[in-house]
């Protein structure tokens, strides 16, 4: 079913400049990414300081079948957009499933397992980013991967290294996660003392460093088969500073609120419909500020999510002592503090939480249902309702995006600078050119 969805979602958008342009759709590096999962090995990797290995660990595969299609006859741009594709939805199916575990792990269901399984892999977040070249569907299958492992009683040492690596190599804030999920494996039972308090963060704290220390070493690797890939420096990551607005709390704490409200709650996982803004003078698909019409177009689908939230918070007191359930609200209290100042259009960067979210919302609704037994078949059928109807709505979803990017390819072609991806950027929306819509 994955599968199907994220091929619909790349056909649909196959044609629309996401692969030729950057910042045209929640202002994702598409561009960037096709390029580092398909291009010629001596033109990739230029953006490595916050996705550390990220070209080591996918250019080969999405590289070799780029060939194997040309090779087959199909023309090699066709191919490279086929195999970006194929690496994207496979990244999506995998965290799904990982995510049905996840929440099996956590006490849920097997049934409300599936359903959230399945509420997942059509989020928006999930369903959008399997379908277009970005490295944020492969963090959200590193983060599954992480979590699954940690949940394991006991886990070894060497697969939560596996997941923890990787999820760093993707992307380098990961690595607040890994220490967060690093301290939940060493320090699950209380300790007895203050010596065993200090020995549980020092094993933490060590797992933790391992795992940046193998990052650093793929980085190294990285570096010396491609040519044009830098190794991740705190000199580096600085540059990305200047997506940091300190000012937001200050200026407009309320809207800042209610957008952080909005994509937590609501956005990452049911869109409100796409609107056309500007960037650089050229169109690009925003839900970041929609207002009220947005979310009237999906009306129904909004109510049965409320609802099925509204029975989540019934059964929320009885699961807020789990521990799945308490580390994810830990991660996702970490995202909403470093979004609330780090990025844009904050639904970019929604698979990072949204398999938390749905976590804590899982546990909480089959709590209510264990509840009261005779509420939990008329609760199982409003998951089902929901989900079908937002089936339904992300779905729509994809023509608003083609809608809003129209007429792309008249606008200038994209930046010819030797790095567009790591050039400035500018951090306002421009307004539309002049005789533009």
């Amino acid at each position: 079913m994955c599968l199907a969805l994220y091929g619909f979602g790349a056909r649909q958008l196959a044609d629309t400049g996401v692969y030729e342009y950057n910042d045209v759709l929640f202002r994702a590096d598409t561009r960037r990414a096709h390029a580092d999962l398909t291009g010629p090995r001596d033109k990739v990797g230029r953006r490595s300081s916050t996705h550390p290995a990220f070209v080591l660990l996918h250019h080969p595969l999405g590289r070799g079948l780029t060939n194997g299609l040309a090779a087959a006859g199909l023309a090699r741009p066709a191919a490279r957009k086929v195999a970006s594709a194929t690496l994207t939805a496979a990244a999506g199916a995998a965290s799904a499933v990982l995510a049905l575990y996840v929440f099996r792990a956590s006490g849920v269901r097997p049934l409300l397992a599936w359903a959230f399984a399945a509420v997942l892999a059509v989020s928006t977040a999930h369903w959008v980013f399997a379908s277009v070249p970005e490295t944020f569907i492969f963090s959200a299958l590193g983060l599954a991967a992480l979590t699954f492992v940690a949940l394991q009683r006991p886990a070894s040492e060497w697969r939560f290294q596996l997941a923890a690596v990787y999820s760093i190599a993707v992307l380098v804030s990961n690595a607040v996660p890994v220490a967060v999920f690093a301290l939940f494996r060493h320090a699950r039972v209380r300790p007895k003392d203050w010596r065993d308090a200090r020995r549980s963060l020092v094993r933490a704290a060590g797992s933790t460093a391992l795992a940046l220390a193998l990052v650093a070493a793929l980085g190294a690797v990285q570096q010396l088969v491609y040519p044009d890939a830098a190794t991740a420096r705190p000199t580096q990551l600085t540059r990305e500073s200047r997506w940091v607005e300190w000012g937001r709390w200050l200026e407009t704490p309320a809207k800042t609120a209610k957008i952080l409200v909005r994509h937590f709650a609501v956005d990452s996982v049911l869109a409100p419909a796409a609107e056309r803004s500007w960037n650089d003078g050229r169109p690009m698909a925003s839900i970041e500020e929609a207002g009220r019409a947005a979310y009237r177009t999906r009306a129904v689908a909004f109510a049965l999510w409320f609802a099925v939230l509204g029975v989540a918070l019934a059964g929320a007191t009885r699961v807020l002592r789990r521990p799945a359930v308490l580390l994810a609200l830990a991660l996702v209290a970490f995202n909403a503090a470093f979004h609330s100042l780090f990025g844009n259009d904050r639904i970019l960067y929604a698979c990072n939480w949204t398999l938390f979210v749905l976590l804590v919302v899982a546990c909480a609704f089959d709590a209510a249902g264990a509840r009261a037994r005779r509420l939990e078949r008329p609760a199982a059928a409003l998951l089902l309702a929901f989900l079908l109807a937002q089936l339904h709505g992300n779905a729509r979803l994809f023509g608003e995006i083609r809608t809003a990017v129209a007429g792309l390819s008249a606008y200038p072609p994209a930046s010819s600078r030797a790095n567009p991806s790591d050039a400035q950027r500018p951090d306002e929306r421009r307004g539309a050119p002049p005789g533009a819509e």
